[in-house]
């Protein structure tokens, strides 16, 4: 290893270390954004790409040493490599802090890792194993974006997609018409008090826009977004990407048509589909290219997988406190011969002894209030109240991959993200997606009277072209 790789080396083995003395310093207020829970992130996310710094009017020699520890000496390219290593945000943070500032915590970093190296920390198990697992991620993520790049997809190719999935290129442009049930009223909406209210004030708005009414009229009748709103900026959107509980309805509807109203958990939603249009394969280009590379890239670390010989161990993936299969007869009085765990032993022995009389049925158990629900992602994005914009990461940005990123989020009791999975997109984007959805707050739901957390899908476009969405709520957010 040549003497640039080993500095780099070193400087990102102590960049979290760094890091955290410059928030303890004082760089979150210059600014940056108080950090986050901790979010997973998908074990094949590609790299976010280091942002090189802006270079300044008079370029310092990148070997020139600026600053001396020990017996360590660190030039200008260790620190300008460090600070293009950190988060879009961190690096924020360290340029307005300014160079004095990074010099003296990065020195503080090297005088505590050379006392770490004297107390023969770096031997210490749990450390190796923290750095193991680091060194696989990076050269994990360093593989990721190698295969990526080997990937190519013909035009030939591209047309043959386009030609065989037309679906994915049916776009709709829908305004949402939202009516919320009354504070403290219940959750859903109970038959014949609010829900009543709520769907006929939606049947008044479905009638008041088939007449042709300005939704900007229509809008002043709400006296806020807790009472209610419809979008006056449209939202275009994949026929693909609605939830399966609008997919169905909007496919059947004419341009200007308002469908029924649907009941969510504190009031009611309806669409009006505004316009239809199919993407064409100019347009679809790029995002074809990039679906197909994204879908090969997956096939190679599953091949890959299978050549390590992978194995996993059942009783270790069993969730703690599951009871294990119940082991079950071969056959059972009057149950399912031959039965075991897939024929099962419907109306086998009851009362333990053959012929006694089966025990009174248990009591009707009282309807529970479920920890969790699952809401379709358009419905939920009505209670969205606010959002962190994404960055758009710069390598994705300068090879012009664009792209949706779905996401299935748990949204905790108090509207907070608790729980994000990828579910699909560009491995480029991914990251970017995740570390903004993150910050992301909802409207707490509530159930029967009690607070729920809530599954749902979020999609998080990136796009050269498409415009800033407006203030929340929105269904979806654009990247620039």
């Amino acid at each position: 290893m040549n003497e640039s790789k080993v500095r780099k080396t070193k400087v990102l083995l102590g960049a979290a270390l760094v890091a955290g003395l410059l928030a303890l310093d004082g760089y979150a207020q210059q600014g940056s954004a108080p950090p986050a829970s901790p979010t997973p992130k998908p074990a094949i996310a590609a790299p976010k790409p280091a942002t090189p710094p802006p270079a300044p009017a008079n370029p310092e020699p990148p070997d020139k040493v600026v600053l001396k520890v020990g017996d360590r000496s660190v030039t200008v390219g260790d620190l300008d490599y460090f600070v293009s290593s950190l988060p879009q945000q961190s690096q924020q943070a360290a340029k307005s802090a300014g160079k004095q500032a990074l010099g003296e915590n990065y020195a503080t970093g090297l005088a505590l890792e050379q006392q770490a190296l004297a107390d023969h920390l770096d031997q210490d198990p749990d450390f190796q194993r923290q750095l193991e697992f680091t060194r696989m991620q990076g050269l994990a993520k360093a593989e990721v974006q190698k295969l990526y790049g080997e990937i190519t997809v013909s035009q030939d190719e591209i047309s043959k997609y386009y030609a065989a999935h037309p679906d994915e290129f049916e776009t709709v442009e829908v305004r949402r018409i939202v009516v919320r049930s009354k504070p403290g009223s219940s959750n859903p909406p109970a038959a014949g008090g609010d829900a009543d209210a709520v769907k006929a004030r939606l049947e008044t708005i479905r009638k008041e826009l088939a007449a042709g009414k300005d939704p900007a009229e229509i809008s002043k009748e709400f006296k806020d977004a807790g009472e209610g709103f419809i979008d006056l900026k449209t939202q275009s959107a994949r026929m693909a990407q609605l939830g399966p509980e609008w997919r169905d309805t909007v496919s059947k509807m004419k341009e200007g048509e308002v469908s029924e109203a649907h009941t969510v958990p504190d009031g009611a939603v309806a669409l009006q589909v505004v316009k239809r249009s199919t993407l064409d394969l100019k347009a679809a280009n790029n995002e074809i290219d990039q679906k197909v590379k994204n879908e090969r890239l997956q096939a190679r670390i599953e091949d890959l997988k299978k050549k390590a010989v992978v194995c996993m161990d059942g009783a270790y993936c069993t969730p703690a406190g599951t009871a294990p299969p119940p082991t079950v007869p071969k056959a059972a009085v009057g149950g399912v011969p031959g039965g075991g765990a897939s024929a099962g032993v419907i109306g086998g022995i009851i009362g333990g002894v053959i012929g006694a009389a089966a025990p009174p049925p248990p009591p009707y158990p009282k309807a529970a209030t479920p920890k969790r629900i699952r809401v379709g992602g358009t419905v939920e994005q009505a209670r969205l109240v606010s959002q962190t914009k994404p960055e758009y990461p710069p390598l994705a940005k300068t090879a012009r991959i664009q792209g949706t990123v779905k996401l299935e989020a748990v949204i905790d009791k108090d509207g907070t993200i608790e729980d994000l999975k990828v579910l699909s997109g560009h491995p480029l984007l991914v990251e970017a997606a995740l570390d903004a959805v993150q910050h992301w707050r909802y409207q707490p739901t509530v159930l029967n009277g009690d607070p729920v957390e809530v599954v749902t899908e979020v999609d998080v476009n990136f796009s050269f072209d498409q415009p800033a969405p407006a203030p929340p709520p929105a269904p979806t957010t654009a990247a620039k």
